[in-house]
């Protein structure tokens, strides 16, 4: 089923549409924002938002796009939108130190997928030495930005890839050593709580984001 996009709810379809190339409301493409170097991306805060956007308002940037239905059916049916998505979050991943790879699965793998015969996989990169002091530390505003981009990625239909990012923060022995366990709740919640649930949500019986709460009785392929 297809909806017609209200014309303020079309930016984000705009803006991953490949052919569109669309701008953000500070008129920055998707391609101009994953140019940027590793200096630009920790210094700038309010990218992010579009890059992955939630269906909850942003408690710090008033203006952050929403994930509407609509705008979650358009990514789930059009896989151009998802692997600009994908795309962007290598970007991040590189950011992180970390790396991304599809490698054939087995029967016996934890992650293995039956339908794919892929496992998803993410490991440090060559430059996880350089990269993870930005971000593995007790406190860091790339915590919050890691929730984000786990939900989002949910939300818009890269559940394996989410679920490849939980993995890895969950193993890691630096993670694990160094950042909070507060951190790392806010990364579970976000990985495991029903889709409707924001991470911020400690109470499994809340209402949530109510459509997505609602969406289970309109679509079988639901996440949750």
């Amino acid at each position: 089923m297809e909806w017609p996009l209200d014309p303020a709810q079309t930016m984000l379809v705009r803006f991953y549409d490949p052919e569109v190339k669309g701008a953000d409301e500070q008129g920055r493409t998707l391609d101009y924002i994953l140019s940027w170097n590793d200096a630009t991306l920790e210094r700038c805060h309010n990218y992010i938002q579009t890059l992955f956007p939630l269906p909850e308002p942003s408690g710090v940037f008033d203006n952050a796009p929403l994930v509407t239905m609509e705008i979650r059916q358009q990514f789930k049916n059009r896989p151009e939108l998802r692997e600009n998505l994908i795309t962007a979050f290598n970007r991040m991943l590189s950011f992180y130190g970390l790396e991304y790879q599809k490698v054939q699965g087995s029967d016996d793998s934890v992650d293995w997928n039956p339908n794919t015969d892929v496992k998803r996989v993410i490991t440090q990169a060559e430059n996880w030495e350089t990269a993870a002091p930005r971000w593995v530390v007790p406190r860091n505003h790339n915590h919050l930005r890691i929730t984000r981009i786990i939900r989002s990625l949910r939300v818009l239909g890269c559940k394996e890839e989410a679920h490849a990012l939980h993995c890895f923060l969950e193993e890691d022995k630096d993670v694990l050593e160094i950042v909070s366990k507060q951190s790392r709740d806010f990364w579970t919640r976000a990985a495991d709580n029903k889709l409707w649930l924001p991470p911020h949500e400690l109470d499994p019986m809340a209402a949530g984001t109510v459509w997505l709460a609602a969406e289970k009785l309109y679509f079988e392929d639901s996440d949750q």
